[in-house]
C-alpha cells in the first residue's frame, strides 16, 4: 500500500467520496466528502471493516452487498474495476442512491493489496419541490419531514395532473406500523426521527415527476406518474423494499421501522380524494396481512 499520509493529502482535496481498504477489507482511510455523504465520521469508520456493514449497501433487489457480492471484494480478488448503483444506509437511517466504483490497489510488485472505493450520490431531484423552494412557498412544506403537505395536494396538484394528463396516475397510501409506540415508548424526538427517516428514504429515491405528501400523522400519500401501471408498480415496490430494509439510528440506538402500503390507479374522470380513499383501503388490507407486500385495489 502506498504511503497513507500521501494518499490522504491527495484524497482530502477530492470532491468525490473515497475510502480505502486493505486486502482484509479493513478501512484505512475515509475522506471528508465520504463523511458528509454517509453521515459517519472518519473516526467511526477508519480501523473498522467494511463487512461490519455500517454503510449496508443493498442493490435493487435488497441484497446486502457488504455481506455477499461486495464490489470491493471483486476488485481485490479479480484485479478489476467494478461499477455499481447501490443504496447506501446513511447514519441517520435513510437510504441514499449512490454510484460506486471500486479500483484495485497494487503494491510495488504489482500485486493487489487492497482497493479504493469512490462513491457519489445519484441525484433524483424533485423539480417541482425545487421550484416551490425557490418561490419560498413554505406553506406547502411539512416542517417535520420537509415533504409536501395536504395544502399542496389540494391546491397545487390539480395543475400537476393537467400537465401530466396523458400519463397514468398511481396513488399510494403509506402508514408506519405501530407508530404510536415510538412516541409513547421513546418520546416524540424518536417519532420525528422515524418520520424523517421514512420520508427521506422515499424522496431521495422517487422519480422527478412524482410527489410525496405527508397526509397526516404517520400517513403519507405518493402521487406517481408513468407510461404504464407496471412502471408505477415497480416504483412503489422499490420504495417498499427500501423501507423494509431501513433502520432509524438516533443517539446510538437503532429503531426498526415497518410500513404498510396500498396502491391504486386513478381513473381519468375520478377525483383524487376518491382514489386516495381506495388506496387507503388497500393499505389497511396490507396492514392486516402483515407480510410486507404492497396491496393493489
Amino acid at each position: 500500500m502506498h504511503d497513507l499520509n500521501t494518499l490522504k493529502k491527495m484524497f482530502d482535496q477530492f470532491h468525490e467520496a473515497i475510502y480505502i481498504v486493505n486486502s482484509d477489507r479493513k478501512i484505512l482511510y475515509f475522506n471528508p466528502v465520504a463523511e458528509k455523504l454517509s453521515g459517519f465520521s472518519r473516526s467511526e469508520m477508519e480501523h473498522t471493516f467494511c463487512y461490519e456493514n455500517k454503510l449496508n449497501h443493498i442493490d435493487e433487489n435488497g441484497k446486502q452487498l457488504c455481506l455477499e457480492g461486495c464490489p470491493l471484494v471483486a476488485s481485490i480478488l479479480h484485479n478489476r474495476i467494478e461499477d455499481h448503483n447501490v443504496y447506501m444506509h446513511h447514519k441517520d437511517g435513510h437510504r441514499v442512491a449512490v454510484h460506486v466504483r471500486t479500483i484495485p490497489h497494487l503494491d510495488q510488485n504489482g500485486n493487489v493489496d487492497g482497493a479504493i472505493e469512490v462513491f457519489s450520490e445519484v441525484i433524483n431531484k424533485n423539480l417541482v419541490l425545487e421550484e416551490l423552494k425557490i418561490r419560498e412557498a413554505l406553506a406547502y412544506i411539512d416542517p417535520v419531514t420537509a415533504t409536501f403537505n395536504r395544502h399542496y395536494l389540494n391546491n397545487e396538484m390539480p395543475d400537476i395532473f393537467r400537465i401530466n394528463m396523458q400519463k397514468i396516475v398511481g396513488i399510494a397510501f403509506l402508514d408506519i406500523n405501530d407508530f404510536k409506540s415510538f412516541n409513547d415508548n421513546f418520546g416524540h424526538d424518536i417519532g420525528d426521527a422515524v418520520l424523517q427517516g421514512v420520508s427521506k428514504s422515499i424522496t431521495l429515491n422517487l422519480p422527478n415527476q412524482d410527489a410525496l405528501v405527508r397526509y397526516g400523522g404517520d400517513e403519507f400519500v405518493l402521487v406517481l406518474f408513468g407510461q404504464t401501471s407496471k412502471e408505477i408498480h415497480a416504483t412503489v415496490n422499490k420504495i417498499n423494499m427500501l423501507l423494509q430494509a431501513t433502520v432509524i439510528r438516533k443517539d446510538e440506538q437503532e429503531y426498526k421501522v415497518s410500513t404498510s402500503i396500498g396502491l391504486t390507479f386513478k381513473a381519468e374522470q375520478e377525483t383524487v380524494s376518491n382514489a386516495i380513499k381506495r388506496a387507503d383501503e388497500a393499505m389497511y388490507i396490507a396492514k392486516k396481512n402483515r407480510d410486507g407486500k404492497v396491496v393493489i385495489l
